[in-house]
């Protein structure tokens, strides 16, 4: 009969024993449970914020683009002007606070000032504090400066040196020989809708050959 209940005795020490042990395993499961839900929530919204991102860039890009075409616009605009010369140029790239700048030292008094060299096309800021036009087509999401950097003589020009803008056809007239085709460049800023995301687009525009 002793012997009957000290076996009775260790069979409750073996089960309250095991009952510890299963309650750490469910512990365990538990934390890693939590810690791969945790993870799967940190994943989904960096997902989210990855794919906003993108949807900004997007937008930033095709407000760059609108900019750009913009701008050309209004090259466009002066090329179809008969006396599109630099007696006009000056006069609608002076003063410079609308976003027109020379590129070339031209006639002193006449000519807009050369753009910052400091400027940083990159920096958000610096297009805050430079003088530059916005885009009317994007509602106030883009921005662009145009700079006339000279003419080209395509006639004489040397494919092995590339481009070397002068300013030899300054002046009244056709503005010089027929060959000489005014070079400007063109520097347009995109932003999406949150503004936090800007997307740069650079590219040279080449007055229409004369007949």
């Amino acid at each position: 009969m002793f012997v009957g209940s000290h076996t009775n005795i260790r069979k409750f020490e073996c089960f309250t024993k095991q009952k510890g042990v299963v309650l750490i395993v469910a512990l365990v499961m538990l934390l890693i449970m939590t810690v791969a839900g945790v993870t799967t929530m940190t994943g989904a919204t960096l997902q989210e914020r990855i794919a906003g991102n993108q949807r900004q860039q997007m937008i930033a890009r095709g407000n760059a683009d609108r900019v750009l075409k913009e701008a050309e616009a209004i090259l466009d605009t002066l090329d179809d002007n008969s006396s599109f010369n630099l007696a006009i140029t000056h006069a609608q790239f002076a003063p410079a606070n609308d976003g027109l700048y020379m590129a070339v030292s031209l006639d002193s008094g006449m000519a807009a000032q050369p753009l910052d060299p400091l400027f940083d096309r990159s920096n958000l800021t610096d297009w805050n504090n430079s003088p530059n036009n916005s885009a009317a087509s994007v509602n106030g999401g883009g921005r662009y400066i145009i700079e006339y950097m000279g003419a080209e003589n395509f006639e004489e020009y040397n494919f092995d040196s590339g481009p070397s803008y002068d300013n030899s056809d300054i002046g009244s007239g056709d503005g010089g020989l027929n060959s000489n085709r005014k070079v400007f460049r063109i520097t347009a800023m995109g932003v999406g809708n949150d503004g936090n995301v800007a997307t740069i687009l650079e590219s040279y525009y080449l007055e229409a050959a004369k007949i």
